[in-house]
């Protein structure tokens, strides 16, 4: 019973520090109102919050993801600016399914692509959205098989829709931000 109650008092503990974390993130993702500067915070805060390997923030452009923000071990590796088909491997299946994925052995996995890192055995990616919008794939990988669970599932859903609403609103102040722009142009004018 004693050590029962010990464990279910360390998830406990380990529940509300993971709460605490993903407060301090949220309050980040609420006052960055540049959407550039808002991924790249965000991918660097949860890297360095919870400790996970490699972190790419892959936005949708067209037909494409594009690699828009990385953190991580070896970061020369996690390809920023690369283009991927929005429809090929990992991220773009999470792209079209708009549902999260978490692969303990990659390669063994038949949406592995062979321009995956080789290195990496384990795959977390969730959906950027909001309930209009699809932004992007938050991907976090592990050279180490089985890294990931559904704790870090959950984790990383609650900060993904969080970053959704937040690039939303950054997107909306930015079309505000031009609007304002082009009245002072029109108004200089006349």
């Amino acid at each position: 019973l004693f050590q029962l109650t010990r464990k279910q008092k360390d998830l406990l503990e380990r529940r509300a520090e993971e709460l605490q974390r993903i407060n301090e993130v949220s309050r980040f993702m609420a006052e960055l109102m540049r959407p550039e500067q808002l991924i790249r915070l965000v991918v660097y805060l949860i890297y360095s919050t919870f400790g996970y390997p490699k972190i790419q923030m892959l936005m949708r452009e067209a037909k494409d993801l594009v690699v828009r923000a990385a953190s991580g071990e070896n970061i020369e590796t996690l390809g920023m600016g690369m283009r991927h088909s929005a429809t090929e491997g990992f991220a773009g299946w999470v792209l079209e399914h708009c549902e999260s994925l978490c692969i303990t052995d990659s390669p063994s996995d038949v949406r592995y692509m062979w321009s995956e890192d080789d290195a990496v055995r384990s795959i977390l990616a969730v959906p950027v959205m909001t309930s209009r919008d699809v932004f992007g794939v938050l991907k976090v990988t592990s050279n180490t098989p089985q890294a990931f669970d559904q704790d870090d599932v959950r984790l990383l859903e609650t900060l993904s829709s969080q970053l959704g609403v937040a690039l939303k609103n950054a997107q909306l102040f930015d079309t505000e931000q031009r609007r304002v722009r082009q009245l002072e142009r029109v108004n200089h004018l006349s």
